[in-house]
């Protein structure tokens, strides 16, 4: 564009200052002009196409620019997702570590309770008339019959208080036990004489429990706290009613000793 301007300044001051200009120097410098407005136009048209190209490309990095943002932030979000399961994964470890440890501290103490009842109740539990059993993480130690309670009584004879004592020291060892004290009779009915205090066995198995876990806490001194009586009347049966064999072995005191919920 200079050049041409230049080109036509010129022609202008030759123009001024010859009078006369021959046909063919006319034709000449209007060719010049031709090839010059010709290579102009090129020279635009060039830079023109050089222009879109540079700002496709630069479209297309701001375009690999924002596509490499969305993917940082997909990987931090990823990262921060992995962070919160590691996390997970480890509080869920530790908390099964403590479970592991809390189970092995409760078999042990289960073990050692065993030996201890057995060891003070040997004569009891020759004679049948304490049972011991464990089972599903549980210690179960039943009492079959009249050891406890007299016929209809729901006052723990002399015989009982001895073999709870025994038993209560035995348990306050372990810390970590809920005691459960079940009563359950057989399906004889309540006889008249004893219908006003215990109109169906539902009343003399309840009462007979929790005359069971006073006795724990008040007279053996166990914490409160980690008693429970539950009754069932005649419901749960070990054995037949049809038969006084099958009938003694459903009369029981049954002392669950659970772990504690963590």
């Amino acid at each position: 564009m200079v050049r041409t301007s230049v080109l036509i300044a010129a022609v202008l001051f030759f123009l001024g200052t010859v009078s006369c200009v021959s046909k063919s120097q006319y034709l000449d410098l209007q060719k010049s002009l031709a090839d010059e407005q010709a290579q102009s136009s090129q020279m635009q048209k060039s830079l023109e196409d050089r222009i879109d190209v540079l700002t496709a490309d630069v479209l297309a990095l701001r375009d690999a620019n924002e596509n490499l943002e969305r993917r940082h932030e997909n990987v931090l979000e990823i990262n921060n997702e992995l962070h919160e399961e590691v996390l997970q994964l480890e509080y869920r470890l530790k908390k099964n570590e403590t479970i592991i440890q809390t189970q092995e501290k409760v078999i042990e103490d289960f073990k050692h309770a065993r030996e201890k009842i057995e060891e003070s109740l040997r004569e009891q539990i020759a004679a049948k008339d304490i049972m011991i059993e464990e089972m599903e993480g549980k210690l179960k130690v039943t009492f079959v019959d009249k050891i406890l309670f007299s016929t209809g009584s729901d006052r723990i004879n002399a015989a009982g208080r001895g073999a709870l004592s025994k038993i209560a020291e035995s348990l306050k060892a372990g810390a970590s036990h809920q005691i459960v004290v079940e009563g359950h009779t057989d399906n004889v009915p309540i006889g008249p004489v004893l219908a006003d205090r215990f109109p169906t066995n539902w009343e003399l198995s309840a009462a007979r429990a929790i005359a069971v876990v006073r006795f724990l806490e008040e007279k053996a001194g166990m914490d409160p706290g980690l008693l429970t009586a539950s009754a069932f009347s005649s419901h749960r049966p070990l054995a037949s009613n049809e038969k006084e064999s099958g009938r003694r072995k459903n009369r029981r005191i049954e002392i669950i000793l659970a772990p504690l919920a963590p």
